[in-house]
C-alpha cells in the first residue's frame, strides 16, 4: 500500500502540521504538534483527488466537510520534495505543504 507523509505550516505564522494518506485506502489523518488544532480541526478522514475547477487533492473529515484543499496534489503522481501550497476550510488559514516521504 503506498503511504505519502507530507508536512507543512501556516503562510502567517509559520503553525506546523502533517498529513499521512493511504493512497489505496483512500484515507488520511493528520497531526500538529502538541496535539494542538491551530491549523486541521478534523485528524482523519478520506480524501479525493480532481481536476476542476482547481486542480488538487480535498481533505474531507467524517461529516464529509472539506478540511483542507492541498493545491496542484496529485497523490498518483507525488514525489518525495514537491511543494505547493494549499487553504484549511476548518480555520480558513492559507498554508503551504512537501512531501517528506511516498
Amino acid at each position: 500500500m503506498r503511504s505519502i507523509t507530507l508536512s507543512g505550516k501556516a503562510i502567517d505564522n509559520n503553525d506546523k502540521y502533517w498529513i499521512t494518506i493511504q493512497e489505496e485506502k483512500n484515507e488520511w489523518y493528520g497531526g500538529e504538534p502538541l496535539s494542538t488544532r491551530k491549523i486541521l480541526i478534523s485528524k482523519r478522514g478520506k480524501w479525493d483527488f480532481h481536476l476542476m475547477p482547481t486542480s488538487g487533492t480535498t481533505l474531507i473529515n467524517k461529516q464529509e466537510k472539506i478540511v483542507i484543499l492541498l493545491l496542484d496534489f496529485d497523490p498518483s503522481q507525488v514525489q518525495v520534495g514537491d511543494t505547493g501550497s494549499g487553504k484549511t476550510e476548518d480555520t480558513a488559514r492559507q498554508v503551504t505543504w512537501q512531501v517528506d516521504s511516498v
